[in-house]
């Protein structure tokens, strides 16, 4: 962790994810010490993990069979060991022997297995993976069987999804009992609010120092940020940038700015005009100034990108991409080679102008702000672009529906610790920001990287696939996005994850 001189500390890592409504009230200043008050802005949308939100296993109340470390790389959990054979299909995971679950039944073999089945049955992540079979081989071992060789095994049981749960809270098929194996347990859910849980007494490992923590999902960045400088929140995150110069003020607050697995994107509609040419493609990513959307909209907190992966997070990133420059002339050569010739302020070919909607939505305000931006930039070279503003589900309905010129969005380049990631997103068949895009040397690289186990040699498939991405242009990474987190300095032991997979609050404590 590299620390500046100011109280702002930039660490190459880490998010922080979570949870509603309105300005807590158990915080430090109504005296409570006992009670560690932490905010931000994500719904809570599900108990079940198998319905995909991470917020309980971030919070540490679920575990899974292995989990993330902060090197985007798998480590160890609930699983002390695992190997896969030489027929490169039968996975062997050792289990730990020392663990109960939150209601007091033993963890074991046949619980994982039961968790496990549950999972690639119902969850939308998982249930596509090539498992044959899922069995326990003795009390603490357990065998998963692939129907072919899947290198990204463990990456994929990193997602909440494969939590751990008793089976004592699933009956007859639904899930009735939050019960798992984690240092917290849970306590109470207020539906879109908050959620409460407090220390395991019985963890097998070293017990928390947390002895409640209440998580609330605070929408209003201004009410975030003052139920901070309050007292009424010990840990607040996603915080605006507006707000990093105000907080490293405060004698009370720490400030971390943290690069996350984050990136900001256009998702170009390949399937039609005028970005079925990979010269549109590129002359719209040499038109773009991507350093002063980070220095004048974000204020500071982000970084511009060349491709899927931040190197400051993850060793699969190709390094030697060349970045598209930002270069208003090469854009227009580009745009002129492709047919669109100057039309007064804009450009037209065989009479027709180029206009084209560029789309975002609601859920990240940023996306508006950057939005407007690019349309001013585009403009500079003659591309007129609309902007239009919707829901998410109105966005991904369009784009499904192939309905759509371009997008900006946000999404996480490590859902799991693997490169497989990248085939949501350019897999002609797997992809699930549907812009039309289909190669088939592209989906050969993808494939070719599930079968091979040896890291060097899959890093270079993966350096391969994504030139070839970065060329092709289906999608343009704008920036790696940064987080920005605030804590009292009572808070000892908080350190923002660059994973996104855990809060670590089994290490906290307040020291008043």
């Amino acid at each position: 962790m590299d620390r500046l001189p100011t109280r702002r500390n930039v660490l190459e890592a880490g998010i922080g994810c979570t949870a509603l409504a309105t300005a807590g009230c158990l915080g430090a200043a109504d005296g409570d010490s006992e009670t560690f008050n932490m905010a931000s802005t994500w719904e809570i949308r599900s108990l079940d993990p198998v319905e995909g939100d991470m917020t309980l296993g971030q919070l540490g109340v679920y575990e899974n069979l292995v989990g993330v470390d902060r090197e985007m790389r798998v480590r160890p959990e609930l699983a002390t060991d695992w190997s896969v054979g030489d027929d490169e299909v039968t996975w062997t995971f050792e289990l730990r022997e020392d663990v109960e679950f939150h209601d007091g039944t033993a963890f074991d073999a046949e619980a994982a297995e039961f968790s496990l089945e549950r999972a690639f049955d119902e969850s939308s992540r998982l249930v596509g993976l090539p498992i044959a079979s899922i069995d326990a081989t003795g009390s603490y071992e357990l065998e998963i069987v692939t129907d072919e060789p899947h290198s990204p095994l463990p990456a994929y049981l990193t997602l909440r999804d494969a939590a751990i749960l008793s089976p004592e809270g699933v009956v007859d098929g639904t899930f009735e009992e939050v019960s798992c194996t984690g240092p917290f347990t849970f306590e109470e859910w207020e539906p879109e609010q908050s959620v409460t849980i407090s220390r395991n007494e019985d963890y097998y490992g070293a017990a928390p120092s947390l002895e409640t923590v209440v998580y609330e999902r605070i929408t209003d960045n201004q009410t975030r940020v003052l139920s901070l400088q309050n007292d009424e929140q010990d840990v607040c995150d996603l915080l605006p940038a507006s707000a990093v110069d105000t907080l490293e003020s405060d004698p009370d607050v720490t400030v971390d700015v943290y690069d996350v697995s984050a990136i900001r994107f256009l998702a170009f509609n390949v399937a039609r005009e005028p970005f079925n040419d990979v010269r549109v493609r590129r002359a719209v990513a040499h038109a773009i100034d991507a350093e002063a959307i980070v220095n004048d909209v974000l204020e500071g907190v982000g970084r511009p990108a060349t491709g899927p992966f931040s190197p400051s997070l993850t060793h699969w990133a190709n390094e030697d991409l060349e970045p598209y420059a930002y270069d208003l002339d090469r854009a227009a050569e580009l745009l002129e080679e492709a047919g669109w010739d100057r039309d007064g302020e804009g450009r037209s070919r065989d009479g027709e102008p180029f206009e084209v909607t560029l789309w975002t939505y609601t859920l990240r305000p940023e996306l508006e702000l950057l939005a407007d931006v690019l349309q001013d930039q585009l403009s500079a070279v003659g591309i007129d672009a609309s902007v239009r503003v919707t829901e998410w589900g109105a966005l991904d309905s369009a784009k499904q529906s192939g309905e759509f010129d371009v997008s900006l969005e946000s999404w996480s380049a490590f859902w799991w610790p693997d490169p497989d990631r990248l085939a949501s997103f350019f897999h002609s068949e797997d992809t699930l920001i549907y812009t039309g895009y289909e190669d088939e040397t592209t989906d050969e690289l993808i494939e070719r990287g599930r079968t091979v186990f040896d890291p060097d040699e899959r890093e270079a498939v993966y350096d391969e696939f994504q030139e070839r991405i970065h060329a092709d242009l289906p999608a343009f990474t704008l920036t790696y996005s940064q987080y920005v987190t605030g804590y009292r300095n009572a808070v000892q032991g908080f350190v923002p994850n660059p994973s996104e997979y855990a809060h670590g609050l089994e290490n906290v404590s307040i020291e008043e």
